[in-house]
């Protein structure tokens, strides 16, 4: 996750429109990942203290991986609704850069498609939580497969099927391409 928070940072420096951010790409990083590492360290906490036996362990650490899942998917709604309006930014005011190639779309709509993925296995994920043991989710191992298993395996394999033609290297190549043709 925390990869595609530094990929789409780089992305945006690539096209050269970080100053239409409300936050630098630095603050962003920071937050994203200050966020998911918070969300995480909840989660693990919470587990281990649910894990202790009592039934009061186990609400305490029902709570903290609850709160834990809460921040992770806020950071992922806030990093795909920056992603989203990336094409909206660059419709209305765009650099010359963004506008004139072409391989950072299809990166972008890799990112925000692997960020809604993640977003419904964290929602997934919420609610078996919430539910507690008796949640058809726990019950039903096909939960399991198909929004744990399956979404992590096309979000996988978007990144392995575009990253021989479009990965940050080719998104700078063309760009410098760009900037060496009209002599910026």
């Amino acid at each position: 996750m925390t990869t595609m928070y530094l990929i789409f940072g780089k992305l945006v420096q690539l096209i050269n429109i970080s100053n239409h951010f409300i936050f630098s790409e630095t603050v962003n990083r920071r937050l994203f990942v200050t966020g998911n590492i918070a969300g995480s360290i909840l989660q693990g906490v919470g587990g281990g203290i649910s894990s202790d036996g009592t039934h009061a362990d186990y609400e305490k650490g029902k709570k903290l991986i609850i709160a834990g899942l809460a921040i992770q998917l806020g950071i992922f709604v806030i990093f795909s609704l920056r992603e989203f309006f990336l094409f909206k930014i660059i419709k209305n005011d765009g650099s010359n850069i963004a506008l004139s190639t072409q391989k950072w779309k299809l990166m972008n709509l890799v990112l925000l498609a692997s960020g809604i993925l993640i977003m419904v296995r964290s929602i997934v994920r919420l609610v078996e939580v919430i539910e507690g043991s008796s949640s058809p989710i726990l019950r039903h191992e096909w939960f399991s497969y198909v929004f744990d298993t399956m979404l992590m395996f096309l979000l996988m394999g978007m990144f392995a099927v575009t990253h021989p033609f479009c990965s940050l290297i080719h998104i700078q190549k063309e760009t410098i391409n760009f900037l060496q043709e009209y002599d910026y």
